[in-house]
């Protein structure tokens, strides 16, 4: 037995559907300050022997999805040397940090940060982030002013939403060592942070890694960074997905081997099964360091071409024999850190429960941190398909009802045939089941009548907040506890429920909610789980406001008059291109309508907002002209209509009616003329005109002309037309015209 064989001994892993946080592990041992050794508070409590912690489980899960990374060095050959650039690109005679007085890699432009750099995480679509453990690790002493001991928990990281600015991060050591330093007093360590909440929040994208503790402008020295990801994905294969870290410095002939368990192989066919490392300090230029697996068959050495069997550990960053390249730099040769995952077919051997990791070397030293395993496993293949439909149609509303329709299927191809199928829906938020709306639609139990919500003898029932279905051959009722069918491999079952949207989501609110499918392999009798979502999204809500005012309250008829109306825009959401739309009173013509179309088929004039912010304010003018006849009130309504997609909670507000009262304006004009001119007392006559004109600009009512001849004048012949009295008198006379139109006159 070697060193290593005792500094990482053989250990039982947990068995079945296990998730094991990284917080939990990182905490679990306390704080520890080892004496004489300088290391921090947050140091993760483990039986440490030579400072180098034992290899263990950090997150280990059975689900369908996969491990992957994001990861970059944090040091590099400096530009002023004249084989920098070679070095970075794998060619070249100098191609070992050893080579180079090593300098910083710092992409951000931060004047805060003395390294820092960045790569992208890739997930597929509808991927679910189950685990997230960033690590990072170096070479540092008790005194370098960026690269202490003390220190090197500490860092700054960003997501692909945070634009420039940083989160500072504590994090825990994994381990610590002097072996294999290139100076008196160097150490070269390993730190952890879980950060799955951060990853799931930020999701896909470029994560930047700043500030990690690490010595400079020597010889011999590495830093870098990896953030592991476990992600479910219902595309992918049902997998045993386990995150191993601990610390060692692996020199000379020591070997570090450890176990992984908690998996069935498929019986027959294919194994595959995906190894990853997380390692520092392997160089390009140095031979000898390896890596295997014991699936079964004895161990078997790993080898691609990007990672060659006699130098596994060579400064590189791959996934499944491809380099990485969306990084920030995107140096080929990392000139001392290693992130890498490893494709492999048949390592593990069919029926295999168990495999065990060994890396070793001849020649080059290495630290790994962190090893992945991925590995197919021997199971049903169920399949949850989830769809949800607005059964109303259009945007979503209160009040409307939501369909969802799950499909659970065990694939043609599966290897095993599925046990007490059991599938439970949380209702989601912003939604309440409607009741009695419970069907399995096709597949065993399938039937038109409705499944009753109560917990009885029937495959179907609604829990507090939940619905739960009893699914496949030979399913039976509630329970407690509930008894699940069986699912053969190329069986389905469909399932339908209804919920109500209820009033005040919050705008743009996400409606999601994830079917959770247990069931066990008949084979093996291991259970598992299988899931879907489905989402609809909430449309913006914006609570659109219009008032419609006159200059006066009052308006003359044949007079122009001009409208405001003024729409607002209570929020929350902003809004652009709201209709406003105003129908002409009834005895008006359109006179401007001030940049709105109009229509004059339904005498319609309408408007179009721009955008407008929560909170926002947009006015626009209507002129109209009043027929100069018209007599009563003018009244008249606008109204504002949210742009399709958008949601309107309050409609009492989306009308204005405006109502002004008539105030009409006439101008009388009265001119009376003589023929003759002269006059000859008993002569043959005398003649007088009276002309009535309305200059408007409203109609005049009532009108009537009052004449009284002079004094000795009486009147022989007259116009009769509305005239009082008849008989031929001296007067006076009374006409009565009555309305007279503006613009008109009466002789």
């Amino acid at each position: 037995m070697n060193v290593f064989d005792r500094l990482f001994p053989r250990h039982t892993r947990r068995q079945g559907n296990v998730r094991r946080s990284g917080r939990e592990a990182a905490t679990s041992g306390g704080r520890n300050r080892l004496r004489g050794l300088g290391l921090p508070e947050q140091f993760e409590r483990r039986d440490l022997l030579a400072v180098v912690t034992p290899f263990d489980v950090r997150y280990t899960f059975n689900d369908t999805g996969n491990i992957t990374f994001a990861a970059n060095t944090l040091m590099t050959a400096p530009d002023s040397d004249p084989a920098a650039a070679a070095a970075r690109n794998g060619t070249g005679s100098k191609l070992n940090n050893n080579d180079f007085r090593m300098a910083y890699v710092d992409i951000d432009g931060d004047n805060t940060t003395f390294n820092s750099s960045s790569a992208s995480l890739v997930l597929p679509a509808g991927a679910d982030v189950l685990f997230a453990g960033l690590y990072w690790g170096a070479r540092v002493n008790s005194s370098f002013p960026t690269g202490k001991l003390s220190e090197i928990n500490n860092v700054k990281f960003r997501g692909p939403t945070d634009g420039t600015t940083y989160t500072p991060l504590t994090g825990t050591t994994i381990g610590t060592t002097t072996a294999g330093a290139p100076d008196s007093g160097v150490s070269t360590y390993q730190s952890f942070k879980d950060v799955t909440a951060i990853v799931q929040t930020e999701g896909a994208g470029v994560y930047t890694m700043a500030n990690v503790q690490a010595i400079k402008d020597s010889a011999d020295y590495c830093a870098g960074w990896a953030l592991v990801v476990v992600y479910h994905s219902a595309a992918d294969p049902l997998r045993n997905l386990t995150v191993f870290d601990g610390f060692g410095s692996v020199i000379n002939s020591d070997t570090i081997t450890f176990p992984i368990s908690g998996f069935t192989a498929p019986p027959s066919g294919p194994v595959e099964a995906a190894i990853g490392f997380v390692s520092y300090e392997g160089d390009l230029g140095f031979t000898g360091d390896n890596a295997y697996i014991d699936g079964g068959a004895g161990f078997q050495q790993l080898s691609n071409t990007t990672n060659p069997a006699n130098n596994f550990f060579n400064s590189t960053i791959t996934n499944r024999n491809t380099y990485v390249t969306t990084k920030t730099p995107n140096y080929q040769n990392q000139l001392g850190f290693d992130a890498d995952i490893f494709a492999t077919t048949n390592v593990i051997t069919n029926g295999a429960t168990s495999a065990t990791v060994k890396m070793s070397t001849n020649g080059d030293y290495y630290y790994p941190g962190v090893v992945t395993s991925c590995i197919d496993l021997y199971a049903p293949k169920i399949t949850v398909q989830k769809a949800v439909a607005d059964v109303n149609g259009g945007i979503v509303q209160p009040g409307d009802v939501l369909r969802y329709t799950i499909t659970v299927a065990n694939d043609a191809n599966s290897y095993d045939t599925a046990a007490n199928v059991i599938l439970n829906d949380l209702i989601p938020a912003y939604t309440t089941y409607k009741p009695n709306t419970l069907f399995i639609t096709a597949g065993a139990n399938s039937s038109a009548a409705v499944k009753t919500d109560p917990v009885d003898f029937d495959q179907a029932e609604f829990l507090s907040g939940a619905v739960r279905f009893q699914l496949g051959t030979g399913a039976g009722g509630g329970g407690p506890p509930p008894v699940g069918g069986t699912l053969k491999k190329g069986e389905f079952t469909t399932v339908t429920f209804d919920v109500t949207v209820n009033s005040g989501f919050p705008s743009e609110a996400l409606i999601k909610n994830t079917a959770v499918v247990s069931f066990t392999s008949q084979f093996t009798g291991q259970p598992f789980t299988a899931t879907a979502s489905a989402e609809i999204k909430c449309p913006p809500v914006a609570d659109l406001a219009i008032v419609k005012t006159d200059p006066s309250g009052t308006y003359v008829p044949g007079q122009d008059l001009t409208y405001t109306l003024t729409v607002t825009n209570n929020g929350p959401a902003a809004v652009t291109g709201a209709v406003v739309s105003d129908e002409l009173p009834v005895g008006t013509t359109l006179v401007d309508a001030h940049g709105g179309s109009y229509n004059p088929v339904t005498r319609t004039v309408t408007y179009t907002t721009g955008s407008l912010a929560a909170g926002g304010v947009q006015a626009f003018l209507l002129t109209v002209l009043p027929a100069s006849s018209l007599t009563g009130d003018l009244t008249n309504t606008a109204t504002v209509v949210a742009p399709a997609g958008t949601y309107d909670p309050d409609k009492t507000n989306n009308t204005s009616t405006d109502k002004t009262t008539c105030k009409p304006q006439a101008n009388l004009a009265i001119k009376k003329t003589a023929n003759p001119t002269t006059v000859t007392a008993g002569g043959s006559g005398y003649t007088y005109q009276i002309t009535v004109t309305n200059t408007g600009p409203s109609d005049a009512q009532t009108v009537s002309v009052v004449d009284t001849l002079p004094v000795g004048f009486t009147a022989t012949a007259y116009d009769q037309a509305g005239v009082s009295p008849v008989a031929p008198t001296a007067g006076p006379f009374t006409w009565t015209i009555g309305t007279l139109a503006a613009g008109t006159s009466k002789v």
